[in-house]
């Protein structure tokens, strides 16, 4: 809860630990979930439903690309990122059954990926890892 106070909120006020939140996160972790809130204010389309229909549009257009950037140079992508932290859920249930580019989603939002380098383009435990991040921070 934000409440009314003469200087700088505490730790915990902005950002609640049951939100998931410790104090650790990056900042562009941070950005993206004030991003997120400012802008769920402002439309009425749930996140879910919102998230599967940009997932479908990026999915549409991913085609035969390989390269990241290209990836990330589609329109819907940077949308599926602006969700943010709370879209976080929603991408590690999708790694379950098409784990297939969603890890760049997930390191765009997060601003960091949490694979150990000696698992990199190792699926399952890129997946694992994530899993791990996530339940780290309650977005499970």
């Amino acid at each position: 809860m934000i409440t009314a106070q003469a200087g700088p909120p505490r730790r915990g006020e902005l950002l609640p630990e049951h939100l998931g939140f410790s104090g650790r996160e990056t900042a562009a972790t941070l950005v993206a979930w004030i991003k997120f809130h400012a802008s769920v204010l402002h439309t009425a389309e749930p996140i879910e439903q919102r998230f599967y229909r940009l997932a479908n549009q990026w999915k549409a257009r991913i085609g035969g690309i390989s390269d990241p950037q290209d990836l990330r140079a589609l329109p819907a992508f940077a949308e599926l990122v602006q969700l943010g932290i709370p879209a976080v859920s929603l991408v590690i249930r999708e790694l379950d059954s098409e784990p297939s580019y969603w890890f760049e989603v997930l390191a765009d939002i997060a601003g960091e990926d949490p694979t150990p380098p000696e698992h990199a383009g190792d699926v399952g435990q890129m997946i694992l890892a994530w899993k791990r991040w996530a339940g780290a921070r309650n977005l499970l």
